[in-house]
């Protein structure tokens, strides 16, 4: 295995993808086992090594670091058990192929504490590990849709310096590089984007901190909570939580679903959308010289645990918002945003070298300010061929 290994990384001195940084690269697909459905939202790390990325809606991932061909890739999903490659072998092979996790038998008789119960406790829990401060090195990006037309994407290197506590963080956000395409339209004659924009830079990591499951805990009332669904059956070593607005309740809430690792109690992941109900009307909303209506809205956020130490790591967010005046807008914008932390500083960390720190909503405002290619020099979320031809045709 020495000498197979040692013949590899000469090959790979020579061969394989190396950036001006002296990072090389890999790259494959992650599939299910059993369909061959394309896996999303899978950690793809390097053992060993604060490199991580994440794969697209279509399972695909470039992973880029510091690495040779006889370095350990592990591939973590929240459904699949975990699995360790050697680099040289996804070189060879770039469909990775994940085992599903097995279910409990019986729900029922496993959980003896109400849904509810275990909730607030991992709540609890895993508030109390996001120990401030910390810093949180990320790639960011957003897309905005007018009439379900792409009109708007930029992307960006993002750093977000945290103190405080948990419940109320003190957050200054630095972008180091960012790019941006659009297309200017009549809207943006009318709308004051950093006044009104539902994409929020400084609050795009606030899932993390799981306020908005404090407040549906504080609400119990409104809901009711399940352990597991008739649908999804728990997986092994997890517990998933359910949570859906009660039948009498008048009021659009949220719904959703949460998951629990069953032996440490950390929330590993949380999603929650606005409830679809046609017998409630969402909200009308008074903006600055417009009126509102939040359609839809969607957020997800995962979770790590990496050498012991509990650390956010993804976040996505979609919305959709009908916007009007008393003029001639009257259009529905369709806005996402995801965010993944390359780096976790979990130690106080340094003065941040930039002076200052960036206080607009969103990012496109910046246009282009960059020094390289960093969308292919970093560990961003990798653009599906719809993204690409969308970013084309903004240019």
């Amino acid at each position: 295995m020495k000498n197979y290994c040692f013949f590899f990384t000469i090959l790979f001195s020579l061969s394989i993808n190396i950036t001006f940084a002296q990072l090389a690269s890999v790259e494959g697909i992650v599939v299910s086992e059993n369909d061959r459905d394309s896996l999303a939202y899978t950690q793809i790390m390097i053992k060993g090594k604060n490199t991580n990325t994440i794969t697209n809606s279509e399972g695909y991932f470039i992973l880029l670091g510091n690495f040779t061909l006889c370095d350990s890739i592990l591939i973590r999903h929240i459904a699949y058990e975990p699995k360790t490659i050697i680099i040289s072998e996804l070189k060879e092979h770039k469909t990775i192929k994940l085992t599903p996790k097995t279910f409990t038998i019986d729900e029922v008789t496993i959980h003896g504490n109400s849904a509810l119960d275990q909730l607030k406790e991992a709540l609890s829990i895993s508030k109390a590990n996001l120990k401030l401060p910390f810093r949180l090195e990320t790639y960011y990006r957003e897309f905005v849709k007018e009439n379900n037309k792409y009109t708007k994407f930029s992307d960006g290197l993002i750093d977000y310096d945290l103190s405080g506590e948990a419940v109320d963080p003190k957050t200054k956000v630095f972008v180091k590089q960012s790019r941006a395409n659009e297309l200017n339209t009549e809207a943006d004659k009318e709308i004051d984007w950093n006044l009104n924009s539902p994409l929020d830079i400084e609050k795009m990591i606030s899932p993390f901190f799981l306020n908005a499951i404090s407040k549906i805990i504080e609400n119990a009332d409104k809901y009711e909570f399940h352990v597991g669904s008739k649908a999804e059956k728990n997986i092994k070593g997890q517990v998933q939580i359910t949570f859906t607005p009660k039948e009498n309740i008048k009021e659009l809430l949220l719904q959703g679903k949460i998951i629990i690792d069953e032996q440490s109690k950390y929330i590993l992941s949380c999603s929650y959308s606005l409830e679809q109900n046609d017998s409630k009307t969402p909200k009308i909303t008074n903006m600055i010289v417009l009126k509102a209506q939040l359609l839809q809205q969607e957020i997800f956020a995962l979770f790590l645990v990496n050498n012991g130490i509990y650390q956010p790591w993804y976040i996505s967010k979609r919305a959709e918002i009908r916007m009007w005046n008393n003029k001639k807008l009257n259009v529905t914008f369709g806005f996402s945003s995801d965010l993944l932390v390359n780096k976790f500083v979990n130690e106080s960390p340094d003065a941040h070298p930039f002076k200052s720190n960036y206080t607009k909503k969103s990012l496109y405002p910046l246009g282009n300010n960059y020094q390289s290619a960093f969308w292919e020099r970093q560990n961003a979320i990798q653009l599906t061929s719809e993204e690409k031809k969308v970013i084309e045709l903004l240019k």
